[in-house]
């Protein structure tokens, strides 16, 4: 959950995608709201920095986009997390 957040936030994954080759350039969708759903339900799994990474966030995050965020909470079992969803481009 906390690395599907830190994607949302914009981070380099530290995982790869299918396909990807170990060298390659991946950039990410950025999504405040998925990004906070995912932190949220790290905290309550007590991931160690997801506290302080959604505190910022909550900081940062626009009226709309946390209103977007409370409605992923409550529907967070069909939220999107695969691949073809959070990386826009896989690049060589």
């Amino acid at each position: 959950m906390y690395e599907l957040a830190r994607i949302y936030l914009g981070d380099v994954s530290r995982t790869l995608a299918p396909g990807q080759k170990l060298l390659s350039t991946v950039t990410a969708k950025q999504s405040p709201p998925s990004a906070y759903l995912w932190l949220s339900l790290a905290v309550r799994a007590d991931h160690p920095q997801a506290q302080e990474r959604l505190a910022s966030l909550n900081r940062q995050i626009d009226p709309d986009d946390a209103a977007t965020a409370k409605r992923l909470i409550g529907e967070w079992r069909n939220a999107p997390c695969e691949y073809q969803h959070v990386f826009s481009q896989v690049t060589d």
